[in-house]
């Protein structure tokens, strides 16, 4: 009687754990090649592996599934028979994506950052077909919007060209006491206009007036902002501070500045207000002002006053103690 009895228990563990493990799935080509597997649990949700085919039979995508949801790295293939990977995608979180894609040299093309869907987000590289880096861009994500902030072109050697658009900043400290200030600095490195054009230009910083209040946002979206969709340079919840040639008193770390560098320079002391953990965020604003007589605004006026900007963002931790 015992026996039969532990013979009927053990069938039924194992048809309750045939049921628990997720079952095989396999979709084919008309012509009868396999085209995917995969396997759904009782839930129909994805579990373990999931492998694509090409007609020719060669793998062109594998993940790995784990309760409906890729698990870590995902890969696309070349219809090779030898595996050469094309795309690789490491989820790092749901909102935060590492991408990589290959040359069919197998040489990387590019890598960074996804955040969402598929905004760009911090620094990507480029590389050409031989694998020399020719361009590096900065994004950030202004008004919920992929944004390039920064752009750095390279030549094989590490030349940087002219086409680069970019700036130099440093904090003198992330970590500071409430009664002490952090010295800022930010300087023009690549202008984002010719060379005759970054002569007159206006550099500036705009950060928010009382950052206790009111903070700019992670995209930046509460910025002020005019109608054409261009930032304000005159807002009462903002102050700007303008480049060294401007200023009549510069900060003494700043003394041994270049004066042909002084318009493109802009430098100050930033005093905390609160404490603990915090994030300084502003922007740099390059602006050239000219007269462009091809674009009359009416009959009695045969030129207007048009203004071309750049705007590159920063935030900067910083952490406030007593």
């Amino acid at each position: 009687m015992n026996k039969v009895f532990f013979i009927i228990v053990g069938i039924i563990l194992l048809v309750i754990t045939g049921c628990q493990q997720p079952r095989k799935i396999r979709k084919y080509y008309e012509d009868g090649q396999l085209k995917e597997t995969y396997y759904l649990d009782r839930k129909y949700r994805k579990q373990g592996a999931n492998i694509e085919y090409y007609p020719s039979g060669n793998v062109s995508f594998l993940a790995n599934y784990i309760d409906g949801k890729i698990k870590d790295t995902l890969y696309y293939y070349l219809d090779s028979s030898k595996k050469v990977i094309e795309i690789v995608k490491y989820f790092k979180s749901d909102e935060l994506v590492f991408y990589k894609d290959y040359h069919k040299s197998g040489h990387i093309r590019q890598q960074g950052h996804f955040f969402g869907k598929r905004k760009r987000i911090g620094i990507w590289k480029n590389y050409d077909k031989d694998g020399h880096h020719t361009f590096t861009k900065e994004y950030k994500i202004i008004d919920g919007k992929e944004y390039t902030n920064q752009m750095w072109v390279t030549l094989p050697g590490g030349d940087t060209l002219t086409e680069s658009v970019s700036i130099h900043y440093h904090f003198d400290k992330k970590r500071v006491q409430l009664t002490d200030s952090i010295y800022c600095f930010f300087q023009i490195e690549n202008s984002a206009f010719s060379k005759e054009e970054a002569k007159t230009a206006a550099v500036s910083v705009t950060l928010p007036k009382d950052y206790t209040q009111e903070n700019f946002t992670a995209d930046f979206s509460n910025r002020p902002k005019s109608p054409f969709g261009t930032t304000k340079t005159k807002d009462t919840t903002v102050i700007n501070i303008s480049s060294l040639d401007k200023q009549r008193i510069i900060p003494i770390e700043a003394a041994g500045t270049p004066k042909e560098a002084l318009h493109q320079t802009v430098a100050f002391y930033w005093k905390p207000k609160r404490m603990g953990r915090d994030t300084i965020r502003g922007y740099v604003v390059e602006m050239i002002s000219f007269i462009d007589k091809n674009n009359p605004t009416n009959k009695e006026q045969d030129s207007i006053r048009t203004e071309l900007s750049k705007d590159i963002y920063f935030d900067v931790p910083v952490e406030v103690i007593k």
